[in-house]
């Protein structure tokens, strides 16, 4: 008797053990799944945002300091458009300080120029972009303004009960209201749009100003040391 029930509570738990490990080994594949999900959402939206990033740059070409090396395009078709970009850049700052007899001041004027003259390609860019926003803004409003007296003419032709009238001018009061807070929104999203264009023109320049200026104090050593040793020549030797 003692026997048995000692076989049963025996079979008992090895019955609830095999229920324990079948329920941790759902649990663990389950988890393993939604692991595998997430990373795979995870990668999905990655990719999508890089080429989004890709498709938009944060500052159009017009806009970049960089040498003018379009003759090199059929060699350089291979490397990928950022490189090109970083390379160009470079080879514009390692042309203004190319030739060591120029003035270190030369030279950092030569930059300032292009820059002043990239700001205010920009500058005319973003206000040209808003007069043709505000223009056409301007243009639409008309039109729905024009549209809407239309509506009231023709509805005031005939007479109608107040009910109607009431529906009528509430619609048409309802519409100028729609209309109006959808072109605030259109206006908020171009300002941001030209915040934005800025900040990321702002953030370039800053950063093409510390690298040209890192170059420039390279560059003016070298030229103090060049024009050093010119003049330890010419006391040398007056002929030379």
């Amino acid at each position: 008797m003692t026997k048995s029930r000692f076989l049963n509570v025996d079979s008992v738990l090895k019955a609830s053990f095999k229920v324990i490990i079948v329920s941790l080994g759902v649990a663990v594949f389950a988890f393993l799944t939604l692991s595998c999900q997430v990373k795979s959402q995870r990668s999905e939206m990655s990719d999508s945002s890089a080429e989004q990033n890709k498709e938009k740059p944060l500052v159009e070409d017009s806009y970049r300091l960089k040498e003018d090396r379009q003759k090199f395009d059929e060699i350089r078709k291979d490397i990928p458009p950022e490189r090109a970009q970083e390379n160009d850049e470079k080879a514009f700052i390692a042309g203004l300080t190319s030739d060591i007899t120029r003035h270190p001041e030369a030279v950092r004027e030569k930059f300032s120029s292009i820059v002043r003259k990239k700001r205010e390609l920009f500058n005319k860019d973003l206000e040209k972009s808003r007069n043709e926003f505000t223009k056409q803004e301007r243009k639409d409003r008309e039109a729905f303004n024009k549209n809407s007296e239309l509506q009231r003419k023709e509805f005031t032709k005939d007479k109608h009960t107040n009910d109607e009238r009431k529906d009528f001018f509430g619609d048409i009061d309802q519409k100028r209201k729609d209309f109006y807070t959808e072109q605030r929104e259109k206006r908020d999203d171009f300002e941001a749009n030209i915040r934005e264009k800025r900040k990321n023109f702002e953030d370039y320049m800053r950063e093409q100003n510390n690298d040209f200026n890192y170059e420039h104090r390279i560059y003016t050593k070298k030229h103090d040391a060049y024009m050093k040793d010119l003049e330890s020549k010419k006391n040398e030797d007056p002929s030379y």
